[in-house]
């Protein structure tokens, strides 16, 4: 932890900001923070269990505990000192919601050191006055959608459970039991009934703006007939915001408020998806108007964006070829890339739909109000695949060097209902490989290792390693009509599973891993592990995995209420050492420096590391928070990224596109030899300027490059990242540093490239560092959003020594002749990439026989 903020050799310029993630919990603390240590040092709190396999191979899953070592349970206990209070009119104890139906893990807060980042909200069905006409409103008064001689509650209320890993604040248990706040703190709920939102965030969309705030849309609010019987429920308008910057959890006055929300909305959404856009806008498509239980349900059918910029919502209205199942419940979008038929750069990117129907739809991701399309009949998935779910997978290779290396272009389908009768739940998966085509694009979809337990309402965990966790779902339906409500207890799934590659094959298969608790130690009837209908997983920065929820009816004898309140941690095995011991903090990669938080595309970035464990540093990657609820998470996201290994430092490259990764904050992981991850640290990938392009396009003329070029040659090329300088006029200082990949020069041996930057618009002297054959070059550019640079690179440099001399053209005749076809060997001397050193070569190094690259 002493090392120094920067190196001799790391060049100038740039401030460096110190990350200390070292916790030395077990220094001067008390028996009862002990156990809640063990969350983050893996030491034993209660294990549930370890099978007959060690926790290195399968894991282990345990409590958070209570200072006399029960079980902790989340808001059964008393209320707690640093919950807000609810006003007079608020219903008795709302604040004892069943937390764990929604979740989303917040990238920043006000707070300060370890507790900045990472803190967990989590809200459930909240809670609606309808028992007397005061309370209610007529349902088409309260929204022209709702249909008419129905009722709906006037008013709603969400509680909100924060917690964090690490909080180890005694005082008031908060690191039990969370702290509470509601939707509206500053109002009270002490208002007149005519002044009562209906806003309830249960059923609601949720998925992160680029700044860290939490962007929820849509909700539920439940129909009513004269006698106040639920008939059915109706979504909502419900636009609201929450400002992580405004969260003190040792604030308790009641007039902090955390949320803006209003009904702005341009249609009521219940069960919506909402999906981060290249640009910072936010999709929201689909959810219900409302269903009354006797008939279809009327879906929502139009696409709205918001724009963070204007904090404004816009749509175009019904896309002609609207299908139903685009505007139904959490319709599972992912946002892909693929690289164009030409293989010079991305084709455009596509939402896709990967829902519950087995049909393939796209959508422009850069035009997001055009119309759905189709991929068509003979591209279909085998399976509909009713409350299954589905994740993008990362990026194969561990240290991409190259776009399509590094694309997102596969999205694995997992489990679901594909019947109407009870015993149709499916183990299955599919794999859909999204490309380019003569026609645009297309999607080829071949069947993926199935799970050893058929599962519907499963958790699909993304981790550091890329791996990915099933967690928790039902076996089989109960009925035909409340399947999501009724749940056999002997149908309940405990098993854990993880989808990991096999190092002798290098195919992936899942793995059997260590099953979640089947006991009940806070005897309230619940099994501990129960993950059903209603409940979430959420990958912590710790490396851990957090399950919590599942508000369900039981169909067993004696009917009952499954209301899981019982949260539970998993580890997974690269926690654990051969031997079954848990890893300590030196047993783990180690990030204690990153040169900076706030990253724009391609910039080079370095991360520093205790290099004491002696282990290689094999992967760096980028996990986008999630945001999850109903067996989906709109957010989660893997990106591998370029590094090269310096001693005990890393030079990062921050994801090359925003197709590929969203603008936003993202936790920052590094993986050993083992697969081990190091606990997270936080960046940010800036977004587009509001005021217009981000990008500058950089267009290289190689200058010399023939015609025609080798296949072989040109992978070459695109194997091998350029890098270049931004650094002040005069002194030279470095400002900032990219790495971007390359491509095959076109016809006119011309390779163009964008630059994401937010550097102000002024004159920078630009520093291109030499590459293959071509020299280096600097000089001074007037930079500007969405302008070009167009500049020559000369050849001939066959020795790498920044010179083109006499020993450039004495390697060139020892090269004579030889060609790519006749051997894999890449030749230095072929400087015109025709795949053959001959005169042509020769004529092009003799050209520029004097010429020296800038230093």
């Amino acid at each position: 932890m002493n090392q120094p903020l920067s190196h001799p050799n790391r060049g100038g310029g740039g401030k460096w900001l110190r990350i200390n993630l070292a916790n030395n919990l077990f220094r001067s603390f008390a028996r009862r923070v002990l156990c809640f240590i063990a969350l983050m040092t893996c030491s034993s709190i209660l294990t549930i269990s370890q099978a007959q396999s060690g926790p290195q191979d399968i894991g282990r899953w345990d409590w958070l505990v209570n200072d006399d070592d029960t079980v902790a349970v989340w808001r059964i206990e008393s209320a707690q000192s640093q919950d807000q209070s609810y006003g007079n009119n608020g219903p008795n104890n709302a604040w004892r919601d069943v937390y764990g139906i929604h979740a989303a893990l917040l990238p920043t807060t006000s707070m300060t050191s370890s507790l900045k980042h990472g803190w967990v909200i989590l809200w459930g069905y909240g809670h609606q006055r309808h028992v007397d006409e005061q309370n209610r409103l007529n349902a088409p008064t309260a929204d022209d959608k709702y249909p008419s001689s129905y009722f709906v509650s006037r008013v709603g209320m969400s509680p909100f459970l924060f917690w964090h890993p690490k909080d180890t604040n005694t005082t008031n248990n908060a690191r039990r039991y969370g702290y509470v706040r509601y939707l509206f703190d500053d109002d009270g709920w002490n208002a007149t009934y005519g002044d009562w939102p209906i806003y309830k965030m249960f059923c609601a969309g949720h998925a992160f703006l680029p700044d860290g705030r939490l962007y929820l849309a849509g909700g539920d609010g439940d129909l009513y007939d004269s006698s106040n019987i639920v008939k059915g429920y109706v979504g909502l308008r419900l636009k609201a915001i929450l400002d992580p910057w405004t969260f003190d959890p040792f604030n308790t006055n009641q007039s902090q408020s955390l949320w803006s929300a209003n009904n702005a909305m341009i249609e009521p959404r219940w069960y919506p998806t909402v999906t981060a856009l290249p640009s910072g806008k936010l999709l929201i498509l689909g959810g219900t108007h409302y269903k009354i239980h006797s008939d279809s349900a009327i879906v929502s059918e139009k696409h709205e964006i918001y724009d963070p910029c204007t904090d404004s919502l816009d749509s175009t209205g019904v896309p002609s070829n609207f299908q139903s199942v685009l505007g139904f419940l959490y319709p599972r979008l992912h946002l892909v890339s693929y690289m164009n038929s030409a293989g010079n750069g991305l084709d455009t990117p596509r939402v896709v739909y990967t829902g519950f129907d087995k049909k393939s739809y796209w959508l422009n991701a850069l035009q997001p109000d055009s119309d759905w399309q189709y991929y068509g009949n003979d591209l279909q998935r085998s399976l509909h695949r009713t409350w299954g779910s589905s994740v993008l997978l990362p990026n194969s290779k561990d240290n991409p060097q190259s776009l399509s290396q590094q694309v997102l272009n596969q999205v694995m389908v997992v489990g679901g209902d594909h019947g109407t009768i009870t015993t149709n739940v499916t183990e299955t998966t599919e794999i859909m490989t999204f490309s380019a085509s003569s026609s645009g694009g297309t999607v080829t979809i071949a069947a993926g290792s199935s799970m050893a337990n058929k599962r519907m309402h499963v958790n699909t965990v993304l981790l550091p390693t890329g791996d990915v966790l099933a967690i928790g779902g039902i076996k089989k339906r109960a009925s035909v009509w409340e399947y999501k409500n009724d749940v056999n207890e002997t149908d309940e799934v405990y098993a854990t599973e993880q989808y990991t590659k096999n190092p002798s094959t290098g195919q992936y298969y899942w793995k059997n891993v260590a099953p979640a608790p089947t006991i009940d130690r806070n005897s309230d009837g619940i099994r501990d592990g129960i993950r059903v209908y209603h409940s979430i997983a959420l990958l912590l920065p710790n490396g851990k995995v957090l399950t919590a929820g599942s508000a369900t009816k039981d169909n067993s004898a004696p009917q009952r209420t499954i209301n899981n309140r019982v949260p539970t941690i998993y580890s997974p095995p690269y926690l654990f050492k051969p031997n079954g011991a848990c890893r300590s903090e030196t047993e783990r990669p180690h990030i204690t420096a990153v040169s900076a938080t706030e990253l724009n595309y391609g910039q080079e970035f370095v991360v520093s590391f205790d290099p004491q464990n002696d282990k290689a540093i094999v992967s760096v990657v980028l996990a986008r928070p999630g945001s999850v609820t109903h067996s989906f998470n709109f957010e989660q996201r893997l990106i591998k990224l370029k590094f090269d290994h310096e001693l005990d430092y890393l030079k990062v490259t921050s994801p090359w596109d925003p197709s590929i990764a969203p603008p936003g904050w993202y936790m920052l992981f590094l993986l050993d030899a083992e697969g081990v991850p190091s606990e997270a640290a936080w960046v940010k990938i800036k977004p587009p300027n509001c005021e217009g392009e981000a990008a500058m396009f950089m267009s290289l003329e190689l200058g010399d490059v023939a015609t025609e070029v080798s296949a072989e040659q040109a992978d070459q090329v695109e194997q091998s990242p350029i890098r270049i300088e931004f650094q002040e006029p005069g002194s030279g200082e470095v400002i900032e540093r990219y790495t971007l990949p390359m491509f095959a020069p076109d016809a006119e041996g011309r390779v163009s490239l964008p630059i994401y930057t937010d550097r102000q618009e002024m004159e920078y002297e630009l520093y291109i560092h030499p590459y293959r054959s071509w020299l280096g070059k600097r000089l001074s550019v007037n930079w500007s959003r969405g302008g070009q640079i167009i500049l020559s690179l000369r050849n001939g440099d066959v020795n790498g020594d920044n010179l083109v001399d006499a020993l450039d053209l004495a390697l060139a005749l020892e090269q004579m002749g030889a060609s790519d076809s006749a051997s894999e060997t890449v030749w230095s001397a072929d400087v015109n990439l025709d795949g053959v050193v001959d005169e042509n070569d020769l004529a092009i190094i003799a050209e520029n026989l004097g010429s020296e690259g800038d230093q």
